[in-house]
């Protein structure tokens, strides 16, 4: 099975430290985590700046993690029986950067799945019969052409474009 530490841990490098981009929707980040999403949690900071790395790595398996999949019913049954570990890299981490919601829908339609947004069993034994390279490269090419679409609907993002694409290629 693949790890979800290692994910993590992939994830936290790409999202990077604190950042406050005005011109980012959302918001004061730090590993990915928005000030939004600390707010009100118990054993949190009051302010993103101060996230730790163990704290967010705690964020993704809980509160991430936990709701992978949108109502997330099905992400701890499912999501820790993918078995290969690129396959689970990219997911989550472009589940952090575009939404769990849409990069399930995205790796659902490159499976030829019903697109639907939640990880289920279906879903599952598809992800893990797959031969992962070539899941992963689909994936990406998606993911593309998903980026540029975000970039065309929205001209505020054009200016993240580059830095996703580099992010979905990695």
């Amino acid at each position: 099975m693949a790890d979800i530490k290692i994910s993590i841990a992939k994830t936290l490098v790409n999202e990077g430290g604190y950042d406050n981009d005005p011109n980012d929707s959302g918001g004061a980040t730090k590993y990915g985590v928005t000030q939004r999403d600390i707010t009100g949690l118990p054993g949190f900071p009051t302010d993103v700046k101060d996230l730790t790395e163990a704290q967010a790595t705690d964020y993704y398996e809980h509160h991430y993690w936990a709701k992978f999949g949108g109502a997330g019913h099905f992400a701890q049954v499912n999501f820790p029986m993918i078995e290969d570990q690129p396959v689970l890299d990219k997911l989550l981490d472009m589940s952090v950067l575009f939404g769990v919601g849409e990069a399930v829908i995205l790796i659902e339609g490159v499976l030829g799945l019903v697109a639907d947004g939640l990880f289920g069993p279906h879903d599952l034994v598809a992800v893990n019969e797959a031969e992962p390279t070539s899941l992963v490269q689909g994936f990406k090419t998606v993911l593309v052409s998903h980026a540029i679409g975000i970039a065309n609907a929205q001209p505020k993002d054009r200016e993240f474009l580059a830095g996703w694409i580099k992010r979905i290629n990695s």
